[in-house]
């Protein structure tokens, strides 16, 4: 539980600096998906919670197979994980990439090509993001239903 709380404090660090770096539209995405982010697993927690399951990376049948992939697969969390980050971290580093005669300019078409190569796992990242989200609301709603008919 610890983990996930440091992660979601680090990435929050990271969106919070690339609002700045990367003002107006992109400043609100990056907020959206600051908000996407605390969202999806708090109610993902919290649902595991409600349900009583001891682990929030244990999950029922009835759960997406993309959920059941990442969750089920260590080296699939960690990959996923390290290629949006890693996403996140060139995006800061390509905004110093972009000032003649910082340090980071000499590497601006390394920078380029690495934040292309890996959108499309921040994207997927963010794709199981909605789909926690979307799994653990429905539960939630679910189990608010069924304690409201004992009541």
């Amino acid at each position: 539980m610890l983990d996930m709380v440091t992660d979601r404090c680090c990435s929050a660090a990271l969106f919070a600096v690339l609002t700045v770096m990367y003002p107006g539209a992109p400043a609100f995405g990056f907020c959206m998906l600051l908000a996407l982010d605390l969202a999806s697993h708090y109610c993902h927690v919290y649902s595991k919670l409600l349900s009583g399951e001891t682990s929030h990376k244990k999950l029922s049948d009835d759960e997406p197979w993309i959920l059941k992939i990442y969750y089920g697969s260590q080296l699939a969390l960690f990959t996923l994980c390290l290629t949006n980050e890693s996403f996140f971290v060139f995006l800061y580093m390509l905004a110093y990439a972009q000032i003649p005669g910082d340090f980071a300019a000499s590497y601006h078409g390394l920078l380029t090509g690495l934040v292309y190569i890996l959108a499309p796992f921040a994207l997927m990242k963010q794709i199981t993001n909605l789909l926690q989200f979307g799994v653990a609301c429905n539960k939630i709603v679910a189990f608010d239903m069924e304690q409201r008919k004992g009541k």
